[in-house]
């Protein structure tokens, strides 16, 4: 037995047989039903290897020559479960309240109430004093602050320009963060 080569396609095959079996058009009868078993040719759908170059199958994990993992199309199923979870995320942190809620109940007052307890304080305090001027609140010629009872370093802290007409905010000293103006709530007078 010896090995020959096609002068049509020019792939190697045993001398046993009578024609080359590679080539659809010499393969007749017999043989052509012989080589029938294959799967069929997916070279049209072969990928090039992003680190060596070389042809590699989309359903190989990782590239034959070098091992370099083969890159996997993204199902549609993980984009939606992404944005999905991005839609919720970004709810999460803006902070918005869902509509038909109401965010001015009598059980919020008393919670902030709470949450700040004790008198006003009208000492001057240089963490919330530079937190204001950070973060650029105007008006704020004269301050008072309540502490409050559950996180140091947050205060609730009342801001005017005249002593009248005053401002709400909620004042993280150590965070360097502010939220507001808010309208005074009466139940903290």
């Amino acid at each position: 037995m010896s090995i020959i080569q096609c002068k049509n396609c020019g792939k190697k095959y045993s001398d046993n047989v009578s024609s080359c079996p590679f080539c659809e058009g010499q393969s007749k009868g017999k043989l052509r039903k012989m080589f029938d078993w294959r799967a069929p040719n997916d070279n049209d759908n072969l990928k090039k290897c992003k680190e060596c170059g070389n042809s590699v199958s989309p359903k190989a994990k990782a590239c034959p020559n070098c091992g370099a993992p083969v890159a996997k199309k993204t199902s549609p199923i993980t984009w939606f479960v992404l944005i999905i979870f991005i839609v919720i995320f970004w709810g999460a942190i803006s902070g918005e309240t869902p509509k038909g809620t109401s965010t001015s109940s009598t059980s919020t007052s008393l919670n902030i109430a709470e949450r700040y307890p004790g008198p006003w304080v009208r000492d001057v305090h240089p963490g919330i004093a530079r937190v204001l001027v950070k973060n650029d609140v105007r008006g704020c010629g004269e301050f008072k602050y309540r502490e409050s009872s559950q996180n140091k370093n947050e205060f609730i802290v009342r801001c005017s320009r005249d002593g009248n007409i005053w401002q709400t905010y909620l004042v993280w000293v150590g965070a360097d963060k502010i939220m507001g103006p808010y309208t005074p709530d009466s139940t903290m007078d």
